[in-house]
């Protein structure tokens, strides 16, 4: 087991590159840990912090989540104790340490699969729930909560500010969710009711309850991932607008559309990689994926059969099964 320690502020300064990862053994999932690479990790290389023990409290399932993310304070988000809580961590946090933190998601009764959360410019955070089956199969909501208060501890249950769900909306399994900078949300969802593929659904900046989505991105021209959903997922607005999408068919890959992509409509570029079960875009819109036991970071731009600029992977990354990265 880890020890409780705290790393160094030299040892965190400057920007880092955030990991959910799972630990395998025998095949099966054993515990989940946050991890912190440097900006410019590359190859086998120690991560500068490892959230990782018996003391962290992160459930098994939390490590199969999509979602890591980190505030404006240093803070960093996981999941907490089951798939319906969402830990924070207090900047610094290294080793064995338990959340300060954590904040109950709605899963009503049902307590299904893990949630997948982002935090937003305000530092509201919004989480999709598994809450159960709507007449038509829709069965989760999309929710935004306030911003975690920074004497917050302990367990907490706050209203969500408001909530996207119901038969109108169509949400049936939320992959992952990104926020465009306009207010508008959009969404990576899975139908696994009728249907079984993915498609991108986008709410308004003031959709709130039953309603239906402002646009739809999905059929056959979109190459969106028909099969393997679960852990295939990662969607991103680039600096342009355009949405980056994470699609794990026989043959992975990231499918780039144009801004406002609406409809049955090809993406405007195609890289194809190795697989991806979380992706994240830096400022300058170089891709980071999470995969396996690697990180891949591919130049903007990037596609068809190009390489990656660099790989972080080896046994002193300690990266068993990747599922999310945040910068």
């Amino acid at each position: 087991m880890l020890q409780q320690t705290q790393h160094s502020s030299a040892a965190t300064s400057g920007p880092l590159i955030y990991v959910a990862n799972t630990h395998v053994k025998g095949g099966r999932w054993h515990h989940a840990s946050l991890l912190g690479f440097a900006s410019d990790a590359n190859g086998n290389v120690p991560p500068v912090f490892e959230i990782r023990g018996n003391a962290t409290d992160m459930a098994r399932w939390g490590a199969t989540s999509t979602s890591v993310a980190i505030d404006k304070s240093g803070r960093l988000y996981g999941i907490g104790e089951d798939e319906c809580a969402i830990g924070v961590w207090p900047a610094g946090s290294n080793g064995d340490v338990h959340f300060a933190t954590q904040f109950a998601v709605n899963c009503n009764d049902f307590g299904g699969p893990p949630i997948s959360f982002v935090l937003d410019g305000k530092g509201d955070t919004w989480a999709s729930s598994y809450v159960g089956d709507y007449a038509d199969g829709a069965r989760t909501k999309l929710y935004e909560y306030p911003p975690v208060p920074a004497d917050a501890t302990g367990d907490i249950a706050p209203s969500p500010i408001r909530s996207i769900g119901g038969p109108r909306a169509g949400l049936h399994y939320v992959l992952s969710i990104a926020l465009n900078g306009k207010g508008q949300v959009s969404v990576q969802d899975y139908n696994n009711y009728t249907t079984y593929k993915s498609r991108i659904l986008t709410f308004a900046e003031t959709a709130n309850g039953d309603v239906a989505p402002l646009s739809r991105l999905e059929g056959y021209k979109t190459q969106l991932s028909s099969s393997a959903w679960w852990g295939s997922s990662g969607i991103k607005y680039d600096s342009h607008g355009g949405l980056v999408v994470c699609s794990n068919n026989r043959k992975p890959r990231l499918l780039t559309f144009a801004r406002g992509a609406h409809g049955n409509v090809a993406p405007i570029s195609t890289l194809f990689v190795p697989g991806c079960s979380g992706i994240n875009l830096d400022p300058n819109d170089n891709v980071y994926i999470a995969f396996k036991d690697s990180i891949l970071v591919y130049a903007a731009g990037s596609a068809g059969s190009a390489k990656p600029l660099r790989t972080i992977t080896g046994p002193l990354t300690t990266l068993s099964s990747a599922t999310s990265v945040s910068l």
